[in-house]
């Protein structure tokens, strides 16, 4: 809609010095008329032409504008799934010490796991908020 507008304003002028350099001219000889209708019908083409390629120009920015816009939006998008990809692999990980812990624990090896399956509880909670906020906010985008 606004190509459309933005093609119409440069038509209408173009016709309006058109209309003003053709008709509105003083009295003129019958040669000098012809003359001068052939260089107007000249510059007619001229100037469509002009406004053949300001139009494509106007085109080319809007939609580079577009692309800007949506390259943005992906850009964001794929930093939000790369983070999402990396806690859910620090929670995997976690979930493997956790599960190595008790093994070791069930085994009898000497160790003080209870302090270390409690820190690794607290990361790996700390992590599944921050991948809950992550997830709600892909949601929110959507």
């Amino acid at each position: 809609m606004k190509n459309l507008l933005i093609l119409v304003a440069l038509i209408l002028g173009v016709v309006a010095l058109w209309y003003y350099s053709i008709v509105l001219s003083p009295g003129m000889t019958q040669p000098v008329l012809i003359n001068e209708l052939l260089n107007s019908i000249n510059n007619w083409f001229s100037i469509m032409a002009l406004v053949a390629a300001l139009f494509a120009l106007s085109l080319v920015v809007l939609n580079f504008q577009a692309n800007q816009k949506q390259f943005d939006a992906m850009m964001k998008q794929n930093s939000l799934n790369m983070e999402i990809i990396a806690l859910s692999s620090l929670i995997q990980e976690a979930d493997a010490t956790l599960h190595r812990y008790d093994r070791w624990e069930a085994a009898g090896i000497k160790g003080d796991y209870v302090n270390a399956k409690s820190s690794v509880r607290e990361k790996m909670n700390a992590q599944r908020e921050l991948l809950d906020r992550k997830y709600e906010e892909i949601s929110g985008q959507i």
